[in-house]
């Protein structure tokens, strides 16, 4: 008997990275369920139907399992590149699709810029609402605990700030701060990867929305 060696190349698998704050439950993937975490002393909050259906519908690969306490971007990056390739080896995989939402988004690019092994590859990351360029929102959080509302401009804006406290990966969404790690992160993000003696491009793809400034609620 002659034994050969049989090779396949597994399909790769979709892993899907929560935003800030919704792993400190410990239930990250619930987001991708349609379940928001809020409060962690409140029940999370439910949507009519989970990103992860038409995915299992079609019987796609996908991990929505990640679970990361709130942290910096650069914590984060860090911890998905000891994740990421984990997770697509128990596929049989040496390769990922990612899809993010929200500061998931920058973790991702941090950990594609850093902390790829050698031999492994992301074919896409699609971003879903990725705060490329920093939020307002952080600012106002981050700005709004030492405001006043006497001397504020906005007194409504700044009074939600302060009720919504910052948290440790508040700083790392900052307008100022993603400029910051722009300049750094932008230019060391793969255009390509080889894997195998195979070399692909690295597909960037994103999906955006605006904050209604004009008071719409379309």
């Amino acid at each position: 008997v002659c034994w050969g060696e049989l090779a396949f190349n597994a399909m790769a698998p979709v892993v899907v990275v929560h935003g800030n704050g919704q792993g400190d439950d410990g239930r990250g993937g619930d987001f991708w369920e349609g379940k928001v975490l809020n409060s962690r002393d409140e029940p999370r909050l439910e949507m009519k139907e989970g990103f992860l259906v038409p995915f299992r519908r079609d019987k796609f690969p996908i991990y929505s399992d990640i679970s990361m306490p709130t942290q910096s971007t650069a914590d984060h990056g860090k911890l998905l590149g000891f994740l990421i390739p984990s997770i697509a080896r128990e596929f049989g995989a040496k390769h990922v699709h990612i899809v993010t939402h929200s500061k998931g988004a920058l973790d991702s690019r941090d950990f594609m810029a850093r902390f790829v092994p050698p031999n492994f590859g992301i074919y896409s990351i699609h971003t879903v609402s990725g705060p490329h360029q920093g939020s307002p929102g952080p600012d106002y959080q981050l700005d709004a605990v030492g405001a006043s509302l006497t001397y504020s401009d906005d007194a409504v804006r700044a009074a939600i700030g302060a009720l919504s406290a910052p948290n440790p990966g508040t700083q790392s969404l900052r307008v100022s701060e993603a400029a910051t790690f722009n300049a750094t992160n932008v230019p060391a993000l793969p255009m390509e990867q080889t894997v195998d003696g195979i070399t692909h491009k690295v597909q960037y793809w994103a999906l955006s929305g605006d904050m209604n400034l004009d008071n719409s609620k379309n």
